[in-house]
């Protein structure tokens, strides 16, 4: 089997976080925090991972992140560490806008291990 699809609930966020003027550096930083704390604590987390825009004139964090089920990206976003970096990021303005969303189920495709779904 794919390392891709390790069960049939798994479920993935694929986020796009966009800094405000001057504080991509912070967001990092925060970020980096956040990662360290849901590696620790949230084993329904097997995959996340933060990746910087290349080639562009608006700096942004993509967030690749995986969970055992779709209950597990719920429960991620009620987790204390979620909320930590979320009034940290509202108090030092580190977000220029919204951050994007998106929800999705692996259907085709292949990973680090090259076997296919």
């Amino acid at each position: 089997m794919s390392s891709v699809l390790q069960n049939p609930e798994e479920t993935h966020i694929f986020a796009i976080l966009y800094p405000a003027p001057g504080k991509l550096q912070r967001l990092k930083e925060l970020m980096a925090d956040h990662i360290n704390a849901t590696h620790k604590n949230e084993d329904y987390t097997p995959r996340y991972l933060m990746t910087e825009q290349l080639d562009t004139d608006e700096p942004a964090l993509h967030m690749f992140e995986t969970y055992t089920s779709r209950d597990g990206a719920d429960k991620h976003t009620k987790t204390e560490n979620f909320k930590a970096l979320m009034e940290a990021a509202e108090k030092e303005k580190v977000m220029g806008k919204a951050p994007y969303l998106v929800f999705t189920k692996t259907v085709g495709g292949y990973d680090w291990d090259r076997k296919k779904l």
